[in-house]
């Protein structure tokens, strides 16, 4: 028993010693089985909301599909979502998701902001607008706006770099981009005048459909209660640069009819846009007529060169008045056909048959000279019908005044020496001084003052003729092959003549050469097949050329017929 009981005792003594260790091996065993347990319920619970997780993980992909594919409403809804999740379950899961998202909403304005940059409807502009307030990622509207009229601004930079492209690519050195003393200068002026008439047809197009759009868009857009000029100050710019660049470009063409032809547009581009509070046309007439006026005075300046070219020489040489002029005796059936004719045009005028009073008198003809002097100045009328600006009717009546009194001055020097030389043909002189101060001069003074402008004519240059005429008119007065007074001569309205005598001349003076203009009777829509026929008389209107002197078929003086 002894022996049993002290292996019991050590059994016992080594068993306490074991419980420690036991203790601390379970002790370790628990723990190890909560991790266990924990890692289990996790899987458990993962496998439980594997759906949901799914379907959160794949939110940043859904963001990209949806903006990619135009659907912004869905997605600023799924960011907004993705937003609140983030605020409730702040994890670092959470917050990458949030960070796709974002980006996905970045890429999202970048193209809500390129639809403003391309062509828009006004449905579609407020949809875009509305989803850019929305996103708050602009803080005011002021902003807003200023977005808004800076991606339409691009949009119309784009249009217009366009254009200067599809101009520029035609010519080696494009007109749109030269200078206009360079254009001017060109070797090959007329294709590039053409091309920028084509191109400021097409510029005032676009700028009219772009600001009107800009303007109704950003009206209907944005409230109208809140003071804001931004708007104003834009269009005002917009304007600005459109004036400028027609200033700049008009100085190309010298044509006055391209010129009528884009201040009409204009004139349209600006009633159009009146509908909007913007209506500029009073802005731009200075341009069109710092435009016209150096053509219209350059068309008189080559109408006096011409004549002066013509008189040079016979003023170094002074031949005969007889070799180059309209022999006397011609002269007084010249005038007296015309008399008689002027009667018969009295009376049918009383009948309602000649409304028109503005063609050129048939003694001009007589003189090659004259005729393409008056030609030379009545084209110069007509380019000015076509843009009659009050600002030029005084410059043009000063500077024709001046040709006029040059070309006296020439002939006043040629009568002189003539008369000192050949006193026997002193008639041809007086005569030939008679046709240009009492007819030439006052029907180039009414056709501009009456026929242009519809004022009374400058009575001055009158006056100024009949002191430096004094000696040749007195000598008239005891001539009888005198031509009429100017109120004889110039009756209220004469038929345009389609075909007139040459007098017998040197080669000082070509009597085949047409004397025409760039608006000749061919214009009207007159034939002249039978010199016997007198051409249709229309009165002047904006279509209606002053007519020109069409000395291109000479016949004999008795076949012409006036009625």
């Amino acid at each position: 028993m002894n022996t049993t009981f002290q292996e019991v005792d050590t059994h016992l003594d080594q068993f306490v010693d074991t419980i420690p260790k036991l203790e601390d091996a379970w002790n370790q065993f628990r723990q190890k089985s909560q991790d266990l347990v924990q890692e289990r319920n996790k899987v458990t619970r993962v496998l439980d909301y594997q759906n949901v997780l799914v379907d959160l993980l794949e939110l940043p992909q859904l963001m990209e599909t949806l903006v990619w594919n135009g659907y912004y409403t869905e997605a600023m809804d799924l960011a907004a979502h993705v937003r609140r999740l983030h605020i409730r379950y702040p994890l670092a899961i959470m917050d990458d998701i949030q960070q796709q998202i974002q980006a996905s909403s970045d890429v999202m304005l970048v193209q809500l902001i390129a639809h403003l940059r391309r062509p828009i409807k006004l449905a579609a502009a407020m949809n875009v607008i509305g989803y850019l307030r929305r996103m708050d990622v602009i803080s005011s509207d002021t902003d807003l706006r200023l977005v808004f009229l800076r991606c339409r601004h691009d949009f119309l930079e784009l249009r217009l770099e366009n254009l200067r492209k599809s101009f520029e690519h035609a010519t080696t050195s494009s007109p749109l981009t030269a200078t206009p003393t360079e254009t001017s200068s060109s070797t090959s002026p007329l294709p590039r005048r053409q091309d920028m008439f084509d191109y400021l047809k097409r510029y005032i197009d676009i700028m009219r459909e772009q600001i009107f759009e800009m303007a109704t868009q950003c009206m209907s857009i944005f409230s109208a209660k809140e003071p804001d000029t931004i708007l104003a100050d834009y269009m005002v710019h917009l304007i600005g640069e459109m004036q400028q660049s027609l200033t700049d470009h008009l100085a190309v063409l010298d044509d006055t009819s391209a010129l009528a032809s884009l201040l009409t547009q204009v004139q349209y581009c600006g009633m159009s846009l009146g509908r909007v509070g913007l209506d500029f046309r009073l802005l731009f007439v200075q341009a069109f007529q710092k435009a016209i006026e150096p053509l219209v005075l350059r068309l008189m300046d080559q109408a006096l060169t011409s004549l002066t070219q013509t008189l040079e020489p016979i003023l170094s040489s002074i031949p005969p008045p007889n070799t180059w002029l309209l022999p006397a005796s011609t002269y007084s059936l010249a005038t007296k056909s015309l008399s008689d004719n002027q009667l018969q045009a009295s009376d049918k005028q009383g009948d309602g048959l000649l409304p028109r009073p503005f063609q050129p008198p048939l003694l001009l003809v007589d003189y090659p000279c004259l005729a393409a002097f008056t030609n030379g100045i009545l084209t110069s009328f007509n380019a000015l019908r076509l843009i009659p600006a009050l600002h030029l009717a005084d410059i043009t009546q000063q500077h024709l005044t001046m040709c006029l009194m040059k070309v006296a001055h020439l002939i006043k020097q040629y009568a002189d020496q003539a008369n000192a030389l050949y006193p026997d043909q002193a008639d041809i002189v007086t005569s030939f001084v008679t046709a240009y101060t009492r007819s030439c001069v006052p029907y180039l003074q009414r056709c501009l003052a009456e026929g242009i402008y519809k004022k009374a004519t400058n009575p001055s240059i009158k006056s100024d003729l009949n002191v430096l005429f004094k000696e040749h008119f007195t000598m008239a007065d005891d001539n009888a092959t005198v031509s009429p007074s100017l109120d004889q001569q110039q009756p209220s309205a004469i038929h345009s003549i389609d075909n007139a005598p040459h007098p017998q001349a040197d080669n000082t003076a070509d009597p085949t050469k047409e004397i025409t203009g760039s608006n000749a009777s061919a214009d009207d829509g007159h034939t002249t097949d039978d010199p016997a026929t007198p051409a249709a008389s229309l009165p002047i209107s904006d279509d209606q050329p002053i007519s020109l002197i069409d000395t291109s078929e000479p016949i004999a003086l008795d076949k012409l017929a006036i009625e």
